[in-house]
């Protein structure tokens, strides 16, 4: 891909023998042959483009999901990222679960910011339940997955959920990085939010 003619010639072959569509710079594989492509290659060969696509798709994803300017490159990515995260985690080593942790927890971000907080719920759950497991409960990714969990709960609506998860963030955080830590503050910040729009207004 380095080499624009080489590039240029490999994508006219496989159009020439309808083997990729190409939809200006968008190439799509049709379903039966990337399968027959996963089932041809070996255990190693299966993990190592596994890896390379999950690195591919961090390094291509905006960093900034409330920017409108990354949106359309958020809703091009987004099926390509569902379906590389649709390998099971078992069949993948730690190093590339906390690449997967990472990259469903962009997912649920971005889907909760724009009204499907439902939908974000599996990918926060999932994000969490893999640092707890790899990092540890007090590890501060495990810490941050767990503060957009109870966002996530409660864009949804599940305030009880939202403050249980925020209050156990937070005594978290106060032993682990102190009181007066911005991160600290931040899930101090969305649990006085989240109690204020319970309607606790002297809690908050």
């Amino acid at each position: 891909m380095t080499d624009p003619v080489a590039w240029a010639d490999t994508v006219s072959a496989l159009v020439a023998y309808s083997l990729v569509r190409r939809d200006g710079p968008t190439l799509t594989v049709h379903r039966l042959i990337a399968a027959a492509t996963r089932a041809g290659m070996d255990p190693a060969g299966q993990k190592g483009a596994d890896v390379t696509l999950l690195d591919l798709l961090a390094a291509g994803l905006p960093a900034n999901i409330r920017d409108p300017a990354t949106w359309p490159r958020w809703q091009a990515l987004l099926p390509h990222l569902r379906s590389a995260l649709g390998t099971a985690d078992s069949d993948r080593d730690d190093q590339t679960l906390e690449l997967v942790s990472s990259l469903a927890d962009r997912i649920g971000s971005y889907l909760e910011h724009h009204g499907r907080p439902d939908t974000a719920l599996p990918y926060h759950l999932r994000s969490l339940a893999l640092n707890e497991r790899i990092l540890g409960p007090d590890h501060p990714n495990t810490l941050t997955s767990r503060n957009n969990l109870a966002g996530a709960y409660q864009t949804a609506g599940r305030l009880t959920d939202a403050t249980d998860l925020y209050e156990q963030t937070l005594t978290d955080r106060r032993r682990v990085l102190g009181s007066d830590h911005p991160l600290t503050r931040t899930v101090a910040a969305n649990l006085a939010r989240c109690i204020g729009g319970e309607g606790t207004t002297a809690d908050a």
